[in-house]
């Protein structure tokens, strides 16, 4: 993430950059990004949000269950 704002009611504006190539998510041949690449800005979004605007220390650790 490269920047967040509190819109306030529990939303959030997070923006993040994404590289124009990645050791794990590759382009595909017609240049278009990995779709896991949008997954992990949005597992990361969320982890920032909570550090950055919810109080959760950085010391504390996310845990996901699927």
């Amino acid at each position: 993430m490269t920047d967040g704002v509190d819109l306030g009611e529990g939303r959030f504006l997070v923006a993040a950059q994404w590289p124009r190539d990645h050791a794990l998510y590759h382009p595909d041949g017609a240049g278009l990004s990995d779709p896991l690449l949008f997954a992990e800005t949005i597992r990361q979004a969320l982890v920032f949000v909570g550090h950055r605007f919810r109080g959760v220390p950085l010391s504390d650790r996310f845990v996901g269950c699927g």
